[in-house]
């Protein structure tokens, strides 16, 4: 994959295995991986429960376009965690944000999204947009729509005033956030109070708009997507995502309720130098 090459500061490391939080590549060399995955392995290679469960599972079949009793077992503990009743799978984070955009756009009559610059939240068209010199959006990569700017809106991570205007011109269907900044700039934390206020901005006693309603009105609000909710802070919807052994990324997300974020940036973390020869 293209990206692949352009993420490092050196030639992409061809892998050949993988165990615990070591890897080796195809000329024989052993690395610690300190980005195991963008974080998605975070249960290190090849753990020997998940193998076995998913050979037990590819054993008996793995893929029915059908329900499994797997699926039931599954949104039941992640309703337990979470406290959030209804699941969705898919098999990418790009697919799991796309669906959480047309449940936004259909629940509020609305089209935009906004995001925080600097973000990543997957491949589909409103996510591969930035800031420009010129502080007017632009494509990050060719083949996308002429009009691809005009369906996002970007403003600085941590800035709530910033949410807040975007918000008040009414056409934004989705917040879409993390706890944390990652990936394309390092890390950035969230400065306090900064999740809550999103909540704040985003009251769950002020429902979504629905077909029919008067868009003038003023009481209606968007929706706030947030990856990996706390218990206690429920966004609106939640998207969960973790590789597993089988090499194929299993994506939960829900449609329920809070969020939080702002700006720190750790030393270091600015560049990917993930991996540390051993």
């Amino acid at each position: 994959m293209a990206w692949l090459r352009g993420s490092y500061h050196h030639l992409p490391l061809w892998v050949a295995s993988g165990a615990g939080a070591r890897f080796t590549d195809v000329d024989g060399f052993t690395y610690s991986d300190f980005n195991i995955a963008d974080m998605s392995m975070f249960c290190g290679y090849a753990p020997e429960p998940v193998v076995r469960a998913l050979s037990e599972r590819m054993a008996r079949g793995n893929q029915f376009l059908l329900p499994t009793e797997d699926a039931i077992v599954v949104a039941e503990e992640l309703g337990r965690r979470y406290g959030l009743p209804k699941w969705q799978f898919t098999l990418s984070a790009t697919q799991a944000n796309t669906e959480v955009i047309r449940v936004a756009r259909v629940l509020t009559s609305r089209d935009k999204v906004l995001m925080f610059d600097g973000k990543y939240h997957g491949h589909f068209d409103q996510a591969l947009v930035a800031i420009g010199p010129d502080g007017a959006l632009v494509p990050e990569e060719h083949g996308l729509p002429a009009d691809v700017t005009q369906h996002s809106v970007l403003v600085p991570f941590n800035d709530l005033d910033a949410v807040a205007g975007a918000l008040d011109r009414g056409d934004i269907a989705l917040v879409l956030t993390e706890p944390a900044m990652t990936n394309n700039v390092g890390l950035i934390l969230p400065q306090d109070g900064f999740h809550e206020g999103l909540r704040r901005l985003h009251p769950q006693d002020s429902p979504p708009r629905r077909d029919g309603d008067d868009p003038a009105a003023g009481k209606h609000r968007s929706l706030l997507a947030r990856r990996h909710a706390d218990r206690d802070r429920l966004p609106d919807t939640r998207r969960a995502d973790r590789n597993h052994g089988d090499g194929r990324r299993r994506i939960a997300h829900h449609r329920v309720h809070p969020a939080r974020h702002v700006e720190r940036r750790v030393p270091g973390m600015g560049s990917r130098r993930p991996y540390a020869p051993v």
